[in-house]
């Protein structure tokens, strides 16, 4: 029997493209997955929406509290009667727990249910019918393979890649860059997965804990890659597997939340990480961000970054 594979869509007001991701993921051809929706606070009509869909199939759904115990046995045991295309497990966290507190509630519901892997997708991405199946044969070639990438193509123009599975950190400019070409060699040392599409190994998320919720949004996903190399677990991307990713669609590309979190989470990074590129990963992180936004003229998503940058160095000072 193949393994168990949670899949872990996280939705903040934007049910018509969770339901889109839906609809590619039941086309999976892997026969052993779970499909698990956190609908993180949306406060708008996404949890009608998404029950309608699943109202041909069995929906079932669960408070923070009940996710987080593991569900109900009734409840778990009608799951495991019915195909993985069948049946949809609907959490609803309250508020919004940002993107790692959000995602993580789905996880410790997943690894308690038995999942070996957990794979997380953005709402709007969309799947190949054989990514899941690809993945899992990269990752089961090696114990040690934590974290496994896809290759993420734009949503409206299939034939551009826009990340090779993840990306590197540079830690002297204070910069990450998405890998942006194929790539033959399967075992191309990089530093992080990209999280808009990651499987993650039960026993790797064990070893080294979760998604980082100090993260509210942005670079909780080279966070978590970092983590892994440093104990250990190697990262790979799955080549052949395909899956197509609009983007910005909960945030928005350059939107305020956008600029702000980016801008806070990003100091948070390199603090946190301080021992990779010290003083110079921050002067250099800060000084980007502001250098380009004072050369074009983008006066409030300068003053959004201020206080992002603000707000992380609050953040810490209250005891990170």
């Amino acid at each position: 029997m193949e393994p168990l594979v949670a899949i872990v869509v996280l939705n903040y007001r934007n049910g018509d493209d969770t339901i889109r991701c839906l609809d590619s993921v039941r086309r999976l051809d892997y026969p052993s997955y779970r499909m698990v929706v956190v609908d993180n606070g949306s406060g708008d009509d996404s949890l009608n929406k998404i029950s309608q869909w699943a109202s041909k199939r069995l929906l079932v759904r669960y408070d923070r509290d009940a996710a987080l115990s593991g569900g109900l046995s009734d409840s778990e045991e009608l799951l495991c009667r019915r195909s993985p295309s069948d049946a949809l497990v609907l959490i609803t966290t309250e508020k919004n727990l940002g993107y790692a507190g959000g995602n993580n509630i789905g996880i410790r519901y997943s690894l308690k249910q038995g999942s070996f892997f957990v794979w997380i997708l953005n709402n709007d991405v969309t799947v190949e019918s054989d990514s899941l199946k690809i993945m899992m044969e990269t990752a089961m070639k090696d114990s040690r393979l934590g974290l496994v990438g896809a290759m993420i193509y734009q949503d409206n123009d299939r034939r551009q890649l826009q990340c090779a599975g993840g990306g590197y950190v540079n830690f002297w400019l204070g910069i990450t860059r998405h890998f942006d070409q194929q790539f033959d060699n399967p075992k191309r040392p990089f530093r992080y997965i990209n999280g808009a599409c990651f499987l993650a190994r039960k026993e790797m998320l064990e070893d080294i804990g979760l998604l980082d919720e100090d993260f509210f949004l942005y670079w909780e996903d080279t966070d978590l890659s970092l983590r892994a190399s440093r104990h250990g677990w190697q990262i790979d991307c799955a080549s052949k597997a395909a899956v197509y990713h609009k983007g910005g669609a909960t945030a928005g590309i350059r939107s305020p939340i956008a600029e702000f979190h980016h801008a806070r989470s990003g100091f948070i990074f390199f603090w946190k990480h301080w021992r990779e590129g010290g003083a110079a990963s921050l002067a250099a992180f800060i000084f980007l961000k502001f250098g380009r936004r004072l050369l074009t003229g983008r006066w409030r998503a300068l003053n959004l970054c201020l206080s992002g940058i603000k707000q992380g160095v609050q953040f810490l000072r209250r005891g990170y």
